[in-house]
């Protein structure tokens, strides 16, 4: 078993920048410290009473308890790996709702964890340590087989050759014959030994089921649904919290049936199986390589970027992914792809945090783009699956800023400034109308039109605008107290055009030039007299639209048409927009605060 950190009892800091700060420390093992980098691990507990040190002493563990692990995988894979998919195997936890897991669905553990340890004595020499060797990864074999065996889809299965040795044909029985005929060979010692471990793992991948050919997980996919949700959810932004709460709903529902570990269990042990398989393979130098390196899967990538028939990415998110594969390369180097594994994940995260100080959106950003080829190599079969899928970034890296919702005063605050009058009236618009900043930094003269019916709006239909969604098309009426001052801007102009003379960029988007633009402007409102206020955003002025909009009895249909947001519920197919309508209401919203000089 892998050596777990002790730490001490909780102290404080008595002088120096860091005084008044708890801490608590952990001896590293001599063994482990050139990976580690230090000789002992420290645990800080913020600067608050000793109850609230004691209260996050837990949580500060378990971090610098999976810091110390990621870092000694590095030293010890195999044996990290062991553990992982000990756990996965014989661990009976709490599900993320707070169900028990029945223990009947699983079964005592064969071996102690304790015993995995003798993984460490590897040797190729024939010796009680390297048959001990062989009795732990077998017994982490059967014991995989045993419980994703009733799982197994054998639909999925990899047909096994007509070679000499077809598992689906080669008896037990078949197999000792074999054996006696290759003892009686006259060959070397060596070339005998070579030949029955040869048989050996043949007759192995018989009773799974699987060529020898091939990895042993190769057919075993992913099917935990709920699993595959969180992931998603994760990538979305959502916290931990946020996706329990999610999927508590989903069971307070009645669906599904089945506990969220029960669901997932097999994914959590294919998934340290793989991870197994790929170090036992790498200690032995029998790790399978396919030829195909990460930048090899970068050009396939690529050329399916050029393909407009692929849904491919806009070319801003496509050189944001190209620059995350190249951070990617530098980190790492130009890896098979098949020797590519979870561990490079953490440990890029690992590089993004402490070499780069990313933050939580940043670092998911980068993962996005560096799996966008792995994704492209499963496509191609060069790689069974994304060795990268289900890393957990959630908490990693610093965390994101709220982006707080303006009130009166803190738009008051911003309009008080001296303002160019383009920028001006683009904040003016924003408050008005709760566009997206790409929105109303692209308008165009052209978008400002009236109904038949005599409502002044933005058309955001204009089939050449790049907006975020299909439902960001849409009509929004201009209101009363910011039409005088759209006319203003427009007198004297020739009215052909951009609205605003932001610099478009590749992808025809000029958000990139009017965020640079107005962002002197909203760091400067965000403190008052030099005391600071709160963290705003130009994207917090369509939370305040919003608001505004239900204070004046605005219906959530209604608000969601103006705002360009996805309509919910089961009628919503049958909805449409009425300008009119939309109009009446809007008009009743106060926006006084507009006019301040």
């Amino acid at each position: 078993m892998i050596h777990r950190l002790q730490f001490g009892d909780i102290l404080q800091v008595k002088s120096g920048m860091k005084a008044g700060r708890w801490y608590c420390k952990a001896k590293i093992p001599a063994e482990y410290r050139d990976a580690y980098k230090d000789s002992q691990a420290t645990a800080w507990l913020g600067s608050g009473s000793l109850a609230d040190a004691k209260a996050l002493l837990p949580t500060v563990k378990e971090k610098e308890q999976q810091k110390f692990l990621a870092k000694v995988a590095k030293h010890d894979p195999l044996l990290v790996a062991a553990e992982r998919l000990y756990d996965a195997l014989f661990s009976k936890n709490d599900d993320i709702t707070g169900r028990k897991l029945p223990v009947s669905q699983w079964h005592p553990a064969p071996i102690s964890k304790e015993e995995l340890t003798d993984l460490k004595r590897f040797t190729r020499d024939p010796s009680t340590e390297r048959t001990e060797f062989n009795r732990i990864v077998q017994t982490l074999r059967n014991e995989v087989f045993k419980v994703l065996h009733a799982e197994y889809d054998t639909g999925l299965a990899t047909k096994v050759s007509n070679a000499s040795f077809s598992a689906t044909k080669v008896s037990n029985a078949s197999f000792s014959a074999t054996k006696g005929i290759m003892l009686d060979m006259d060959a070397s010692a060596e070339a005998k030994e070579e030949a029955l471990d040869t048989l050996d793992a043949v007759a192995t991948n018989a009773d799974i089921g699987l060529e020898l050919s091939a990895p042993r997980y190769a057919n075993w996919r992913p099917l935990g649904w709920l699993a595959q949700l969180r992931s998603q959810l994760l990538s979305e932004g959502h916290t931990e919290k946020q996706i329990q709460s999610i999927i508590s709903m989903m069971y307070a529902s009645g669906f599904p049936q089945s506990t969220y570990d029960a669901i997932n269990k097999r994914d959590h042990i294919n998934d340290a199986y793989k991870e197994f398989v790929d170090q036992h393979d790498q200690k032995l130098g029998t790790k399978i390589v396919t030829g195909k390196s990460y930048s090899d899967a970068m050009s396939e990538w690529a050329l399916r970027q050029d393909n407009p028939e692929l849904g491919v990415k806009r070319l801003k998110t496509r050189g944001e992914y190209i620059n995350s594969q190249n951070i990617f390369l530098e980190v790492f180097g130009d890896l098979d792809v098949s020797e590519i594994t979870k561990a490079h994940g953490e440990a890029f995260i690992e590089y993004l945090e402490s070499k780069k100080r990313a933050a939580n959106g940043t670092i998911t950003k980068h993962l996005s783009g560096v799996r966008a080829p792995l994704a492209r190599a499963v496509q191609l079969n060069w790689i069974a699956d994304d060795p990268l899928f289900g890393l957990k970034v959630a908490k990693r890296g610093t965390a994101k800023k709220k982006t707080e919702t303006w009130n009166v005063s803190d738009i008051q605050r911003l309009l008080k400034q001296k303002l160019p009058i383009d920028i001006r009236l683009l904040f003016q618009i924003l408050i008005c109308t709760g566009f997206r900043l790409e929105e109303g930094a692209a308008l165009e003269w052209r978008d400002v039109k009236v109904s038949e019916s005599g409502v002044h709006y933005f058309d955001l239909f204009d089939i050449n605008k790049k907006l975020k969604t299909e439902h960001a098309q849409r009509h929004v009426p201009i209101h009363h107290q910011l039409y005088p001052f759209l006319t203003e801007y427009g007198a004297g102009k020739d009215k052909e055009g951009q609205l605003f003379s932001f610099k478009r960029d590749k992808d025809g988007k000029c958000v990139k030039a009017a965020t640079k633009a107005l962002d002197p402007y909203i760091k400067a409102a965000r403190f008052d007299n030099g005391v600071f206020v709160k963290h705003l955003k130009t994207h917090g002025l369509r939370g305040t639209f919003t608001t505004a909009c239900y204070s004046a009895g605005v219906n959530d249909s209604m608000r969601r048409f103006l705002g360009g947001w996805r309509q919910l519920g089961d009628d919503k197919t049958y909805l449409r927009p009425d300008l009119d309508a939309e109009n009446e209401m809007l008009q009743k919203i106060n926006f006084d605060h507009i006019c301040c000089d």
